[in-house]
C-alpha cells in the first residue's frame, strides 16, 4: 500500500501497475517452435501431429498434403483433416 498526495498520482501508479501486469501475462503465453515439436516427437511425447494446410492454389495444397501423409510412420502420424485452398 502506498500513500500519495493526489488522485492523479494514484491513478498514474495504478495504470503503471496494470500495464506491468498485462505485460507479465503476455510473457506467459507459450509459443511452440518446430524445434520444440521435434524434441517432443523424439521423446515420444507427440503421437499425432495435427496440421491445417492453407494455400492459395489447390494443386500445391494437395501436393503438400500427400507428401506429409507419406512422412507418417509408426512414431508419429500426420492426419490431415482440413485442407483449405483460398482463391
Amino acid at each position: 500500500m502506498q500513500v500519495v498526495d493526489s488522485d492523479i498520482n494514484a491513478r498514474s501508479i495504478a495504470n503503471q501497475r496494470l500495464q506491468l501486469k498485462r505485460e507479465q501475462e503476455l510473457r506467459k503465453k507459450h509459443i511452440v517452435s518446430l524445434d520444440a515439436i521435434s524434441q517432443q516427437i523424439q521423446q515420444g511425447g507427440v503421437k499425432d501431429l495435427n496440421l491445417i494446410i492453407k494455400g492459395d492454389v489447390g494443386g500445391s495444397v494437395e501436393a503438400l498434403s500427400d507428401s506429409l501423409i507419406k512422412l507418417s510412420n509408426e512414431d508419429v502420424r500426420v492426419p490431415l483433416s482440413t485442407r483449405v485452398s483460398v482463391q
